[in-house]
């Protein structure tokens, strides 16, 4: 077959598996056309197989017929097995095919292959599961070929039949440590097989058997876990076992099994193991103990949190956050107002994300009999929950102590709404402590930059600023840029005219980081008004970088660089609308740099967007 014909016959046979067979069998009436064509693909493929083509169409060929390929194209797929670079894609279509004759082929290949073409058809077989093969595969397990037996010990496992146990069973007493090792792993994936079939006392029996016999750790751990799981609840003692062993590997694999293991006598079991283990072990099996949720834990992780070694505490501590309820709320208390600062601090931790529909009711409800150091741990917690408390937040913020009066102002932060942000800035502007003003700014800050509504947030902060003194407009101005839009920009460039110098040095810095494209006009006013170089250079300044950092049509950049450079004076505000210009150039920005050529030190403009333009043409 010449070169124009495959290639003609390979594009036929992507034709007729794309459109032809999905068109056909799109009625249903067509049944009998759909198979039809079916097999004349299968036959036009096999002719590809017989041609002499290239491996490459073979292999293409070999894909396709997994597909639509049968028991027809078996003899012709099995001669390509001894070939290594055809090996594996004939063996894709041959798993597919169905049929004893698929099974014979696999079988007969196995008698005369050797080496990776060997190890390939086994394994072939193993994903067919091929009963039919256990006598040819249990002949490989003596095969001088360490991957060979390797390769037979899977596929006679994959296969999980009862026979296949009787093999395996066998070949873990053998003398050879690889085929032990092999034959142990091959039992896992057996004994999986045999449980799903319903034959759990010989996939234990099985898995047992690993376990007792002379091979790597990692089978033996491998088959324990099986075992345990597959016992349910009467592999408990196994379980412990794990737990108890003074092999790390083990231990690791109990915390593990914990985790899958049926609910029953296994909680009240941990419990007992708490108190005999290592503090360090005994947080460990806290951890997984709480990824259970079992009816007796709870009980269990309240009474070790209480007390003990600090990190069995811990631990119990973490996961009481994790799966206590309200009735946690006064034990995680008192851990707070104990004089260990990292076990108040998990137990706060805690309490922040405690679940249960009470946990919310009870933090404010402990207010009024709390002591100094509860309050503020309450108010602390009213703030990271966003619980809505602001009559017992406004009533803190006159308390005698000054603990509890930063704890109460932090929670308003995380807690106010729109309608009492007013509420909050009053109490930023004029604090009845001067030096809790720093504290109520960063509230205020806080509860602005999570308002829903951006604007009426802005316009709020931007009236406070016009009956404010500089000394607290300045950073009610720092708070209005972090909410941003259309309002804070106002408000922002109304500060920059005002005639106070400490607001028009904030208000043009912050302007001049704006993070949108709006803030040109304004930048561009100031940059031509103000009084003041420094201002005004902060001005063009931040104009030029919104030119750098924004997208904008090339024709709105051009005009923009075009502006900056009638309003810029010092060189180096002009070299950095040069340097925008290199960096986005265009036949627009090319004409515009006649300008830059003209001005001192920027004689060079026009040839390096002329240069970036043609390395952008190539």
């Amino acid at each position: 077959m010449n070169t124009c014909h495959r290639f003609f016959v390979t594009i036929l046979s992507v034709w007729m598996i794309a459109i032809v067979v999905p068109v056909a069998a799109q009625n249903a009436a067509g049944t009998a056309e759909v198979q039809h064509a079916t097999t004349n693909i299968e036959a036009t493929l096999i002719a590809l197989l017989r041609s002499g083509a290239p491996e490459s169409e073979i292999a293409m060929a070999c894909k396709k017929l997994a597909i639509v390929g049968s028991s027809n194209a078996v003899p012709d797929l099995a001669k390509l097995l001894p070939n290594p670079r055809l090996n594996s894609w004939a063996l894709i279509a041959l798993e597919a095919i169905p049929g004893s004759q698929t099974d014979e082929a696999l079988r007969q290949a196995v008698q005369s292959l050797s080496g990776l073409q060997l190890v390939g058809v086994i394994n072939s077989i193993g994903v067919r599961r091929d009963l039919g093969a256990l006598d040819v595969l249990s002949s490989r397990l003596s095969d001088s070929d360490a991957e060979v037996v390797v390769a037979a010990a899977i596929a006679i496992g994959r296969i999980g039949n009862l026979a296949s146990a009787t093999i395996l069973k066998k070949s873990l007493e053998s003398s050879e440590l690889s085929l032990r090792n092999s034959s142990a792993e091959a039992s896992i994936v057996c004994a999986e097989q045999l449980a799903i079939a319903g034959h759990e006392t010989v996939a234990m029996e099985l898995l047992d058997d690993v376990r007792r016999a002379d091979v790597p750790k990692q089978r033996t751990v491998e088959a324990t876990r099986g075992a345990i799981v597959l016992r349910g609840n009467e592999g408990l003692q196994l379980l412990l076992d794990t737990l108890r062993s003074s092999d790390n590997t083990m231990f690791q694999l109990g915390l593990q099994t914990i985790r899958e293991f049926p609910a029953g006598k296994l909680e009240q079991a941990l419990v007992g193991e708490l108190s005999q283990t290592t503090p360090q072990r005994a947080a460990l099996l806290i951890q997984a103990m709480s990824d259970r949720s079992g009816d007796l834990v709870l009980p269990a992780l309240v009474a070790a949190a209480q007390k003990g070694d600090a990190i069995v505490r811990g631990s119990a501590i973490e996961a009481l956050g994790r799966v206590g309820d309200e009735s946690c709320v006064d034990v995680l208390l008192s851990i707070v107002e104990e004089n260990t600062p990292e076990l108040s601090g998990l137990a706060l931790d805690a309490l922040a994300i405690l679940s249960g529909e009470g946990v919310n009711r009870q933090i404010v409800q402990r207010l009024s009999a709390a002591s100094v150091k509860r309050q503020v741990a309450l108010f602390q917690l009213i703030g990271r929950r966003r619980i809505p408390a602001l009559v017992e937040i406004e009533t803190a913020t006159k308390h005698s102590s000054a603990e509890v009066r930063a704890a109460a102002i932090y929670a308003a932060g995380e807690t106010v709404a729109l309608d009492r942000l007013s509420w909050l800035i009053d109490l930023a502007i004029a604090p009845s402590q001067i030096e809790e003003q720093p504290i109520a700014f960063q509230a205020l800050k806080a509860a602005s930059v999570r308002m829903p509504d951006v604007e009426a947030c802005a316009q709020e902060i931007a009236v406070a600023v016009q009956r404010s003194k500089p000394a607290t407009a300045s950073p009610l101005l720092e708070i209005i840029a972090n909410v941003g839009g259309s309002t804070a920009l106002k408000a922002l460039g109304k500060a920059a005219k005002s005639e106070d110098t400490q607001l028009q040095d904030t208000a043009t810095r912050l302007l001049g980081t704006w993070n949108s494209i709006d803030a040109a006009p304004v930048l561009l006013d100031l940059a031509k008004t103000m009084e003041q170089e420094k201002f005004r250079v902060r001005a063009i300044r931040g104009y030029v970088g919104l030119i750098r950092k924004f997208n904008m049509p090339d024709e709105q950049r051009v005009t923009m660089c075009r502006t900056a450079l009638e309003t810029a004076s010092r060189p180096a505000d002009l070299q950095l609308v040069a340097d925008v210009m290199k960096l986005y150039p265009s036949a627009a920005m090319l004409e515009l740099a006649a300008i830059t050529d003209k001005i001192e030190g920027l004689e060079n403009t026009s040839a390096e967007i002329r240069k970036r333009l043609e390395n952008k043409g190539k």
